[in-house]
Formats: structure tokens, sequence, C-alpha cells
């Protein structure tokens, strides 16, 4: 327990005593003063945002901790995946549509017709441009936390040989609010990778 749980358990323990000592009193006496009333109201109101209190600080406390092992699995997850050399050829858009990966949000991955310049080897791979907290904001906010969805965008990304294509691509096939921050972030982070 921590000792902001603590002081909130102390608060909350001498409101509910002064509540229950106004009860006590009020049984001894002949007539209920209306002063009881707006006393125990306000006891109540104190108690119920004491409890309030201790709720959301007990959630941002389990958050934290969800964060933190999210953040080491994804880890483990991460140093069991062979690293990606720069002899390691990076399949083309053909191949992402024979093996159907995709992502369900970008759902239609570019034909050669759709992309005149499809290459066969990306000069940089996106996925090395990304730093591990942003790979964990990009995946929770525009992949609904589903890291085999950003993986097969960066793929597919990653068959492209310039900016302009990618942008037409995500236009074309994603519902992103493009005045959002995190979408803006992500956007200048892929465009690092064809400068």
């Amino acid at each position: 327990m921590t000792d902001y749980q603590k002081a909130y358990i102390e608060q909350l323990s001498e409101k509910l005593k002064s509540l229950g000592d106004k009860i006590q009193t009020l049984k001894t006496m002949n007539a209920v003063p209306f002063s009881f009333y707006r006393d125990s109201f306000g006891s109540t109101q104190e108690i119920t945002r004491l409890l309030h209190e201790m709720e959301l600080l007990q959630i941002n406390e389990m958050k934290s901790e969800m964060e933190k092992l999210i953040a080491h699995l994804s880890e483990s997850m991460d140093k069991r995946e062979t690293p990606v050399n720069s002899e390691t050829k990076q399949p083309d858009i053909q191949e992402i549509q024979t093996n159907n990966v995709s992502s369900p949000k970008f759902d239609n991955p570019p034909s050669n017709g759709n992309c005149e310049q499809a290459k066969t080897e990306s000069a940089v791979d996106i996925k090395q441009l990304i730093s591990l907290n942003d790979r964990y904001l990009f995946q929770r906010e525009l992949f609904q936390n589903d890291r085999e969805k950003m993986d097969s965008f960066i793929l597919t990304i990653n068959a492209f040989d310039n900016f302009d294509a990618v942008e037409k691509y995500i236009g074309d096939n994603s519902s992103w609010d493009f005045e959002d921050e995190t979408v803006k972030s992500f956007i200048a982070t892929l465009k690092k990778g064809f400068e």
C-alpha cells in the first residue's frame, strides 16, 4: 500500500467516524436538528470524493503496471525476432499480395498498377526508424494495439520507393485523422525513411 493510499484511508476513516459519532448523538436526542442533515450530506459527499480519488489512484497504478508489463513482453518478443540485416531481401508488392499480408485497416495493398515505382529492396527498414516508445504509441493508437497489423503495414510501406506513393496509399486506405498528433508523428517518421 502506498503512502497516498494510506493517507486517503486515514481521511476516510476520520470522516466515517465523524459521521458515526453524529448518528450516535442523534440517537440520544428527542428531535433531529436541521444541521444534522447539512453536516451529514457534507460528510457523505466528502466520503464519496475520497473513495473516488482512491479508485482513480488505484486505476492509474494498475495502468502503469500494465504498461510496464506490455513493454517488458514486447521487448522479450523483439529479442526473439531475428534481426533484419542489410543482405535480407525485402518482399516486393507482388509477394505481399500473394502471402495475404495486410492490415485490416489497410486492406488494399498497392498493386504494381497503383504504385508504378514499386521496389524489390528497401533502402531503409522503416521499423528500424521507430523508437521503442513510439512503436508502442503507434501500435496502440493507430493499429488497435495489434502488433501484427502494424508490422504488416510497415512491411507494405517498405515496398515503396518514394514517400509520395506512401502518402497516397495511406490516404486511400486509412480512416486516420491527419490532424491528429499521433498520425502526424507517425507520417513524419515514415517520411524520414525516404529522405
